[in-house]
């Protein structure tokens, strides 16, 4: 259960607001004029942040976390308010217990916030995840982190799972566990992603920086993996261009070549009629090309060697 994820704590966040406004509510009916106390500190505190904020997913984010603090608070002010009523013209022997009602909303929705963080002990959550792509059987450790997707009857559903010992991916551990049967059952997919380092984090290195990726020839297209700049099938025309490093050809191959800001290497080899593995290094930092590719190869087949079953 513990640690908490990042949105089951913001969630308990928020309750524990609303339970405070709530209660700040109930506790001042005589001084009617401290009502407007939460609503006068949210303007001043939105007031304060808006005008500063950067356009961008931050401002995005104040925005929607000041409005919902908004919502809350006007919820809390109706909830209140009825509960005031209701003991007052119904239970006034009971005024005491206005007070818990008016907490339990929060406390139910925190609580069902934190026992949603709870992933049963089975061969899945504790490692090896089985997995078939292909003809090809993977046992993944849970502490590689990597990215899956799995196959899924509607082909244009792209629904990806993360299998990591992240916080934040709780979730997506639950829903590997489920389709798995808790670690019983392999899970067919089309695409995995690793990180080069198996410590290093899926959510801070992708995408971008040195990645592999085992994929169906299917999910293995021009569009998803750099557009023209890394088309496998168009290596005679890359040589052509000014700088390019290319070898081999679509099945077993590589190249380098710039991408808009920065110089980028890729090295793919064929495992099978129906897949190939895959990786990318992106931005070089400066390294030479044949360095690069050499250190690609080497951490495909030390991934290959460390998710053999």
């Amino acid at each position: 259960m513990f640690p908490i994820s990042s949105e089951a704590l913001y969630i308990c966040g928020f309750a524990a607001f609303f339970a405070t406004c709530a209660v700040f509510f109930l506790g001042v009916p005589r001084r009617r004029w401290l009502l407007f106390l939460p609503f006068g500190l949210l303007l001043a505190l939105a007031v304060l942040l808006l005008p500063y904020s950067k356009v961008g997913w931050n401002a995005f984010a104040q925005i929607l976390a000041i409005g919902l603090l908004a919502f809350l608070l006007v919820c809390a002010a109706g909830w209140s308010v009825a509960l005031h009523y209701a003991f007052k013209w119904w239970l006034p022997r009971w005024q005491a217990f206005r007070y818990l009602l008016a907490v339990l909303p929060a406390v139910a929705v925190a609580g069902a916030a934190v026992i949603s963080q709870t992933v049963p002990r089975s061969a899945c959550s504790e490692g090896p995840l089985l997995l078939t792509l292909g003809p090809h059987s993977f046992a993944v450790p849970r502490s590689r982190e990597v990215m899956v997707r799995v196959v899924q009857s509607d082909p244009k559903d792209k629904r990806q799972f993360y299998y990591s010992q992240h916080r934040d991916h709780k979730s997506d551990l639950q829903s590997l566990c489920k389709l798995s049967q808790n670690g019983i059952k392999p899970i067919a997919i089309t695409e995995l992603w690793a990180t080069s380092e198996p410590f290093q984090s899926i959510t801070t290195h992708f995408p971008g920086d040195r990645r592999i990726m085992i994929l169906l020839d299917s999910h293995f297209t021009n569009d998803m993996y750099g557009g023209p700049y890394h088309d496998i099938n168009n290596l005679p025309e890359i040589a052509l261009q000014d700088g390019a490093l290319t070898r081999g050809d679509a099945d077993n191959g590589a190249v380098c070549r710039a991408k808009t800001a920065y110089r980028y290497c890729s090295v793919w080899t064929r495992l099978s009629a129906g897949a190939r593995i895959s990786a990318h290094d992106e931005p070089n930092r400066g390294r030479a090309d044949a360095e690069v590719l050499t250190d690609l190869e080497s951490a495909m087949e030390a991934l290959l060697q460390e998710i053999s079953p």
